[in-house]
């Protein structure tokens, strides 16, 4: 991959890379952040891989440059799966408290938790507030006049159901006259009535800040990436950006396809050579040439996006018009449609008209994908297909083992004291009505592991998961879970599988088992005793940063690399996902991976894999092609 077109890595481009291009939206958010106004909060609202976290470092950068701001990023997915008012809090507070250098952020932080202990009876948004007061005091006192805090991923508070709550609170803090100077700036993938959904909560003074294309600003260093080739660059990037209507990601991954594979002699083959390029390397066969899971991202949007199946519908059926219309439709910013659309990346507004995004992505979601789609969509709807994660007897295994006392970077609890927070959301989700009364399961059954015997049992039913589990069971001895899984699928078999019921054993840990080659050889032996791999799912949640020292071995038993579990028949069979709990929207998303069409697929490896496992994940590609 050339070193110059940084972003086709994917993620956010540094601060010294020289393709970023700046946006009319760049200029809009600086102003709006430097002036003084009545304006507590903006937010930036697009598609994935937009622009938006590269946007948002930048801008950081220039206002502690240039305006002497003082300035915390943060991304909320980082937070967690699951997290309640005053946890969110809190960890704001923390993440402020830690930008700044270690003595002060110690300082701080301490006196932070004091002032918690001292307000423990008071609501968390009255604590978060005379908490910031503090540190304003703090801010001012070192001269600086002004706190602007970023906060990415916003879509995660959705999830929480934390969208109203968190409004409102910010609403509140504007109201405060020695809090005006602090300024909130969010950035996701939503819509603004998805972010303020209670009618009661009134927010006027947010102020919305579009993206546009990157051929709104000087693309120059785009063009120079391109002059080693044998042809006009200006031309060529021309051409390119009819293709990828100027998103930013897009763009840098097709100019870097270019310098690399690019046939060309002269500037009058320029579209053909281009498009042959593209047709061979990302339309055709499009699921297993993704760049970082681009075209997956937007396909899973409409097959298990937040939005209602209704929204879903409507949005595809709008889109298959834009894919016939020889005219732009009007954009009308009251139809929740045509915000969906935008939304998934597949539409773009251009003035005051909605149309296909690029031709890329005419080409791949074409007529044929949407056809697949709506029938993807209805046979849920109808029934045909039933949903393969219902109707389980779940069981929940739990690292117990002293490493669970660490304390990770930037974190104020243990992995141990984290946990009841993270699993009481992952409960509640698995206990919930998925529609029509069904549910994935009717209680849980929970276990503790640790040494070298099947650990301490509970059974969970909903909304009782106490504190008082970890409270009473405090971690040591080692990591032995092979006993305890043991023990899980021996009640399952001779339980409730006779009544066709299937499982999910989920395992939560810090990825350091002792017994890890029993826990492969048992995969392989239950394997053996099964015809349909969709009966069973083996979940390891990696958590805490020493999971990331064995990360590729789960890899390798996550999408069977050496294909050594076997089914009963003898074909392959793969019981086991692995995924790390601060990657993960919620505890469905990485069962519904493994149970989708094609649960070995490229288009299953998490993105998270693709962007930092790059080596591992060519490999597995190279394996699939040889297949």
């Amino acid at each position: 991959m050339s070193q110059y077109f940084q972003g086709a890595k994917g993620g956010a481009l540094s601060l010294e890379a020289l393709t970023y291009i700046q946006r009319l939206a760049d200029w809009a958010l600086y102003k709006i952040l430097t002036q003084e106004t009545t304006q507590q909060c903006c937010f930036i609202l697009a598609a994935r891989q937009s622009g938006k976290t590269s946007l948002m470092i930048r801008i950081a950068d220039k206002l502690q440059q240039d305006a002497g701001y003082h300035c915390v990023t943060m991304n909320l997915q980082g937070f967690g799966s699951t997290i309640n008012e005053a946890s969110l809090c809190q960890s704001l507070l923390w993440e402020i408290a830690a930008t700044f250098p270690a003595p002060e952020a110690r300082l701080l932080t301490q006196n932070i938790e004091q002032r918690s202990q001292e307000m423990a009876n008071y609501p968390s948004a009255l604590q978060f507030r005379e908490s910031l007061k503090y540190l304003m005091q703090y801010l001012r006192k070192k001269g600086t006049e002004k706190l602007i805090i970023f906060l990415d991923e916003i879509q995660s508070l959705i999830s929480w159901k934390l969208q109203n709550s968190f409004l409102g609170l910010l609403r509140a803090l504007g109201q405060e006259e020695t809090l005006k100077s602090v300024k909130f700036v969010l950035l996701g993938v939503a819509k603004p009535t998805d972010i303020l959904t209670d009618p009661a909560v009134a927010f006027n003074t947010a102020k919305g800040i579009e993206l546009g294309r990157l051929d709104e600003g000087d693309c120059s260093a785009l063009i120079q990436g391109l002059s080693e080739l044998n042809c006009d660059p200006k031309r060529l990037f021309a051409e390119i950006l009819i293709w990828t209507g100027g998103k930013p990601f897009l763009t840098q991954v097709v100019c870097n396809l270019c310098i690399e594979e690019l046939n060309i002699t002269g500037d009058e083959d320029i579209p053909t050579a281009l498009q042959d390029l593209l047709e061979q390397k990302l339309i055709n066969n499009w699921r297993s040439h993704d760049p970082l899971s681009h075209f997956q991202e937007i396909e899973r949007w409409f097959r298990n996006g937040y939005t209602t199946v209704e929204e879903r519908i409507h949005a595809l059926e709008l889109y298959k018009q834009l894919l016939t219309s020889a005219n732009e439709i009007y954009f009308d910013g009251g139809r929740e449609e045509q915000i969906n659309l935008i939304v998934s990346g597949l539409a773009a507004k251009s003035e005051n008209y909605i149309n296909v995004s690029n031709r890329l992505y005419h080409n791949i979601f074409n007529d044929i994908w949407v056809q697949e789609t709506q029938n993807f969509i209805s046979n849920f709807i109808s029934g045909e297909k039933e949903n393969p994660m219902l109707n389980r007897e779940v069981f929940i295994l739990v690292d117990q083992s002293s490493s669970m006392t660490k304390k990770d970077r930037g974190k104020q609890k243990s992995r141990w004291e984290l946990m009841p927070e993270a699993l009481q959301g992952d409960i509640d989700l698995l206990l919930k009505d998925q529609g029509g009364g069904k549910k994935i399961c009717e209680y849980v059954t929970l276990y503790l592991f640790s040494r070298e015997r099947v650990g301490r049992k509970f059974k969970i039913p909903p909304n009782k998961l106490g504190s008082n589990i970890f409270e009473e069971n405090f971690p040591n001895g080692n990591t032995f879970v092979v006993p305890t899984l043991e023990a899980c699928l021996n009640t399952w078999k001779e339980g409730s599988r006779r009544e066709g019921k299937k499982a999910f054993i989920i395992i939560y840990t810090d990825g350091m088992l002792d017994d890890r080659d029993e826990f492969a050889a048992l995969l392989q032996k239950t394997c053996k005793e099964l015809t349909d791999e969709t009966e069973l799912k083996v979940l390891l949640l990696g958590m805490g940063e020493d999971v990331n020292n064995v990360v590729e071995d789960f890899l390798d038993l996550d999408f069977n690399v050496r294909k050594a579990n076997k089914d009963k028949d003898g074909n392959p069979c793969n019981i086991f996902i692995f995924d790390l709990v601060k990657e993960i929207d919620d505890i469905l998303d990485p069962l519904g991976r493994k149970l989708g069409d094609d649960p070995d697929g490229l288009e299953s490896i998490p993105k998270w894999v693709k962007e930092r496992h790059s080596d591992w994940y060519q490999k597995y590609v190279d394996l699939i092609q040889m297949s």
